[in-house]
């Protein structure tokens, strides 16, 4: 992934939550150096732990972990922070997995191993799902997405796609509608 694109991580502040030593450190390698603050736990109970004492931006966690697992982890954060935005991986990819994230208020669900550009790609549309936020809080403002962060980038990479699986498209070729938020 081109490294202008991920100077979008920039101003986020990530919490990884992960069990296995090695797939923590690769995680770290391919996002620490492209956000501002960078947290690591590596079980459900340290990671809320961290959560509380930091209020991260976006949370990756692994959904098998001793103790508290990423399930229960994600229901108490919640509590805390509703809006809490999440990344969830895991090297057993069944369907119930699947629906539990979703339900539970994951953004993007990874299969183990990871690939480091796959969840640099998650990360960047979580961010995306960040800026839409903030652009609901004022309701008298108009804001073009293409040509604001991340969302811009991605668009004319191709990489985005809808939960259908169908990609989004840079509508520079036709006129945008802009939206009210």
């Amino acid at each position: 992934m081109h490294i202008t694109t991920l100077n979008l991580l920039k101003h986020l502040s990530i919490l990884v939550v992960e069990d296995d030593d090695i797939a923590r450190m690769m995680i770290a390698q391919g996002t620490k150096p492209y956000c501002e603050s960078y947290y690591e736990a590596k079980d459900g109970l340290e990671g809320l732990e961290v959560f509380k004492e930091h209020r991260v931006d976006i949370i990756v966690t692994d959904i098998h972990m001793p103790g508290i697992n990423g399930f229960e982890m994600m229901k108490e954060i919640l509590t805390l922070k509703p809006s809490q935005l999440f990344i969830v991986m895991t090297s057993f990819d069944t369907d119930k997995n699947l629906i539990s994230s979703i339900h539970e208020g994951a953004c993007s669900f990874l299969r183990k191993p990871i690939e480091i550009k796959e969840l640099q790609t998650a990360l960047l549309m979580t961010s995306g799902r960040i800026e839409q936020t903030l652009k609901q809080l004022r309701p008298d403002i108009t804001i073009d997405s293409r040509k604001e962060g991340p969302f811009r980038i991605l668009c004319q990479s191709g990489k985005i796609t809808n939960t259908q699986g169908h990609r989004y498209e840079d509508r520079n070729r036709r006129r945008a509608i802009c939206s009210r938020y």
